[in-house]
């Protein structure tokens, strides 16, 4: 058997090369001439003979990490396969570059960072259709692993996807503290109030602290930006931004896309939406937000900050370091951020807007809810108008007509309705449910029955005098 002519380090070193595409054709070309150069064969070979091993990444990486500091990431990304019909490993998964779901393999992946350097760590292969794995049990079992390792990390972050309730719970046992993001529908409670949505509560600018259901206290907070309206938003093409879906036959009719709620948010409020359409944009993002979880937490590290009132205190040195470090000199001077129009309620732009049809009986259906319309000083009925139904934040809803508010109540029960039964001559149909059979009138001549037998003589009836009374009274009338 010949000796294998290229090796796991020759590989590696083509990956941290930068090439134009990581393939085995792309890592033969890289490797430099000679008589017994490997072919794209032989790295093909290598692969397969390499078994996927998270251990080998540790033994590597072990000596470049400092266990008791830094910050641990957790993440999945997906390698895109448009072009596989039978391979191993690929299945549906989203894919933040297409902003769809595509075929390709998913890779989940710990890394480790002080702020400098990112070092990965740990790494898990997606592959619940023959493991029965989930993405959180791979999560939770990389922290554990982290944990047996000795890490004790400053901060454990990740996004929405993985923050369950365990894996919640697993990272307050090990005394590590979290940071991520929470879906607007997480249940949680304010001071022993009744668990609803995340979105419905209103967040003081310092954060709240809220109960979240089956964790216990926790400390939410929101971004909200105070230098006015900007001229442009720079985003992804997420489902929150922009529809993705084909156009509806109603879309191209009208010659636009129906806007969703943040999207229509935008419109309102005069915000050119730029979409990120290349990877490369997308990246941009992406490393910004990194560049600022990961530079803030090194700094609140070194400044000693300890509660929120001493990290507070620290944001405006962080923010003025910050933009004269990587800060860029714009085009044109000038603030482009606008203040708010005077006179504009922000209750009635951040809302969820729907268009409804009012009933003939001037009630407007919401959900579970009936609203009935009041006639108005320029409209006494309001049927068959389209309205606009606001869902306020607070859970308060208003009706909009042309812009001016309709004065409602809430509707009455809504009676029984009688509808006409299907069938021959209103016979029911088969499908019909079974209803309830009224007593049939009685007749005229079982009325009258029913009232002879029913009737007794008064005690002056002759029928209740005695034989001599009526002689007496016939010969009275005989004289």
């Amino acid at each position: 058997m010949n000796a294998p002519r290229c090796t796991d380090t020759e590989y590696i070193d083509f990956l941290v090369a930068p090439p134009r595409a990581v393939s085995c054709v792309e890592a033969a070309r890289f490797q430099p001439r000679r008589a017994d150069a490997p072919a794209h064969d032989a790295f093909t070979r290598l692969l397969h003979r390499l078994e996927p091993d998270p251990a080998a990444l540790w033994q590597e990486v072990a000596p470049l990490v400092d266990r008791t500091k830094g910050i641990l990431i957790g993440d999945d990304s997906t390698l895109d396969k448009p072009y596989a019909r039978k391979m191993d490993l690929v299945t549906r998964h989203w894919s933040g570059k297409h902003h769809a779901v595509v075929d390709g393999i998913n890779l989940i992946t710990l890394v480790w960072t002080d702020g400098d350097r990112i070092i990965p760590i740990d790494y898990r292969i997606y592959d619940k259709a023959h493991d029965g794995i989930t993405k959180n049990e791979h999560f939770l079992a990389m922290l554990l692993t982290a944990r047996q390792r000795g890490f004790t990390p400053e901060c454990v972050l990740f996004d929405s996807w993985y923050a369950s309730v365990d894996n919640l719970r697993l990272i307050r046992d090990c005394g590590w503290r979290w940071l991520t993001r929470l879906k607007a529908n997480r249940r949680v409670s304010i001071d022993y109030q009744p668990k609803r949505a995340l979105e419905t509560w209103g967040i003081a600018e310092t954060g709240t602290e809220v109960h979240l259901e089956g964790y216990g206290l926790i400390r939410v907070f929101r971004v909200v930006a105070t230098n006015g309206r900007p001229l442009a938003l720079y985003h992804d093409r997420h489902a929150i931004f922009q529809v993705n879906a084909p156009e509806t036959v109603a879309e191209q009719l009208a010659g636009e896309r129906e806007p969703t709620q943040f999207g229509r948010l935008l419109d309102e409020l005069a915000i050119t939406a730029i979409a990120a359409r290349s990877p490369q944009a997308k990246g941009r993002v992406e490393r910004l937000f990194g560049t600022l979880q990961d530079r803030l937490t090194s700094m609140l590290r070194l400044a000693g900050a300890t509660n929120e009132a001493e990290a507070t205190a620290c944001l405006p040195t962080f923010l003025a370091d910050y933009n004269r470090r990587f800060m860029v000199a714009a085009a044109e001077e000038g603030d482009c951020y606008r203040a708010m129009e005077a006179g504009r309620d922000p209750d009635t732009l951040f809302c969820f807007k729907y268009q409804r049809t009012v009933g003939l009986d001037n009630t407007v259906r919401f959900g579970g809810a009936r609203l009935q319309l009041l006639p108005g000083s320029h409209r006494r009925s309001w049927a068959r108008a389209i309205v606009k139904v606001q869902e306020r934040l607070d859970g308060a809803l208003a009706v909009y007509y042309h812009g001016a508010c309709l004065v409602m109540t809430p509707a009455p029960p809504e009676a029984p309705l009688l509808r006409a039964r299907g069938g021959r001559r209103g016979v029911a149909a088969a499908a019909d449910a079974p209803v309830l059979v009224a007593p049939r009138p009685l007749l005229r001549r079982e009325r009258a029955v029913a009232r002879v037998s029913t009737a007794k003589p008064g005690t002056n009836h002759p029928w209740k005098r005695g034989f001599p009374q009526r002689g007496d009274k016939i010969a009275e009338q005989l004289e």
